[in-house]
């Protein structure tokens, strides 16, 4: 068989890589995120089952223990040697090739471009890989200006959000769907934290500019955007309007009384092929429905505390596999939130959250013909 890549000696260059992260100087970590150790071993092993595929070796694949064991040995080394230069140039060479082989393949392969848009800028990070003679940030601008071009095909809705006046507090986000009233203003992160960082604002200007995307002028079989596609949107801010895939769909203006008495809540979001992460959210029926792409949500108890919240009629709907639950699989992007005793949503505790942290952590791949995507639901605790 003709092999498109040298997957033992990618492995070294990406292993080597990662080994130098763990024995030196690690990024700035936020709190309540995954350690990018671990998103560094997730990355490195989705590159290298996504060369394999297009190598033709199309056997399950998993790197994930090979990787680990060559972690385990580094830990007993005090330092790790550089990758030379040339290995470097090779390695994200490499990548490179990998990179321009996705933009021609079928489907949507922004989540593997992203894989390698992640990884690049980790190393962009880390001293001995952030140079200018290894091919690094070439290949990083062109992924930046891919992911956006890419996403700006897809059939979706979102509208960019502007809240506030010029002379008083304001703020701007792109946000799903299309927004054109108050009570949906009023339950978008932005308006969450504005309204909390100045309570003594009474009314609320806004104004919401909603656009659809797509190969079509018209507005049709759209899907509301999802955080990923906001994600890449975010990247490129408002040269993302610019576009000709980007199209205009209306406006409206909006003054409206400050809400009183709404809390936030904080959740763990978990959407299909990426990491989980925390975000806050308000605690309102309009943000709940839209965590789970719309529509009628599925509070479902798992323990301890925690309540997992799915879209209800995902597999009905299509939605993309997420992750395995007992002995079925949750469609759609889901959440965990923490349960009162009264019944109530609250947010999750730092104890709550490192739990389904470890529990989702690593994003499952599904073939589509799994018996538990037939539209029937039983789920159990984990």
């Amino acid at each position: 068989m003709n092999r498109k890549y040298n997957l033992d000696k990618i492995f070294e260059g990406l292993i080597s890589y990662a080994i130098e992260r763990q024995n030196g100087a690690e990024r700035y970590q936020p709190l309540n995120t995954p350690p990018w150790s671990v998103m560094r071993r997730l990355w490195i092993n989705g590159i290298l089952c996504g060369m394999a595929e297009l190598n033709g070796e199309t056997m399950a694949l998993s790197y994930l223990e090979r990787i680990d064991h060559r972690l385990d040995q580094a830990r007993k080394s005090f330092a790790a040697e550089p990758l030379p230069l040339n290995l470097q140039k090779y390695t994200i060479r490499c990548l490179g090739r990998y990179t321009a082989e996705l933009e021609l393949c079928s489907g949507d392969p922004r989540e593997k471009l992203m894989q390698v848009y992640n990884l690049l800028e980790d190393m962009v990070s880390h001293l001995q890989w952030s140079n200018l003679s290894n091919g690094l940030y070439p290949l990083m601008g062109h992924l930046e200006s891919i992911l956006p071009r890419l996403t700006a095909l897809q059939p979706i809705r979102f509208t960019r959000l502007l809240i506030g006046g010029e002379k008083g507090p304001n703020g701007t986000a792109y946000v799903s769907g299309a927004v054109n009233s108050p009570e949906q203003v009023m339950a978008t992160k932005l308006y969450t934290e504005l309204s909390a960082q100045n309570p003594m604002v009474e009314k609320w200007p806004a104004i919401c500019v909603t656009y659809f995307c797509g190969k079509s002028d018209l507005p049709i079989s759209l899907r509301n955007a999802t955080d990923f596609d906001l994600k890449i949107i975010q990247m490129m801010g408002d040269r993302f309007l610019d576009m000709n895939e980007v199209h205009l769909a209306g406006s409206c203006e909006l003054y409206f009384a400050a809400t009183k008495g709404v809390s936030a809540m904080r959740i763990l979001k978990v959407e299909p092929g990426q990491i989980p992460y925390e975000k806050e959210i308000p605690n309102t029926l309009e943000s709940i429905q839209a965590e789970v792409g719309g529509g009628l949500f599925q509070p479902l108890y798992v323990g301890e505390g925690i309540v997992l919240c799915c879209n209800e009629e995902g597999k009905l709907n299509g939605m993309e596999p997420n992750r395995r639950l007992g002995n079925d699989i949750v469609c759609g992007p889901f959440f965990l939130v923490g349960d009162s005793e009264s019944g109530n949503f609250v947010s999750l505790t730092d104890d709550q959250l490192a739990l389904g942290m470890e529990t989702f952590a690593e994003p499952e791949q599904f073939t589509g013909d799994e018996p538990e995507l037939e539209p029937w639901m039983e789920f159990y605790t984990f």
